[in-house]
């Protein structure tokens, strides 16, 4: 059985989602990065949710625009900003 992915716990990833198997294909398992380096941000995407949450004192980040349709074409868009 493989690993439980960092994106796919429960807390982290929509219901429909959950223990599905093409999500290999979208996600690592990038725990031993946010344990180790020593970033404060994780930015990352494919998710079509709107995700923030901390993991080993990282904030993980997902801000997508997703297909036209589920952003409103556009009218929901919210665009963060992080100054570095």
């Amino acid at each position: 059985m493989q690993k439980l992915l960092i994106w796919e716990k429960k807390t982290n990833l929509d219901e429909r989602y959950q223990n599905n198997q093409s999500n290999t294909f979208f996600t690592f398992d990038g725990e031993e990065y946010l344990e180790n380096g020593s970033m404060k941000y994780w930015i990352f995407g494919h998710t079509h949710e709107e995700l923030e949450y901390k993991e080993h004192n990282v904030k993980c980040i997902c801000s997508p625009f997703g297909y036209p349709s589920e952003s409103g074409f556009g009218l929901w868009v919210n665009i963060r900003q992080i100054e570095v």
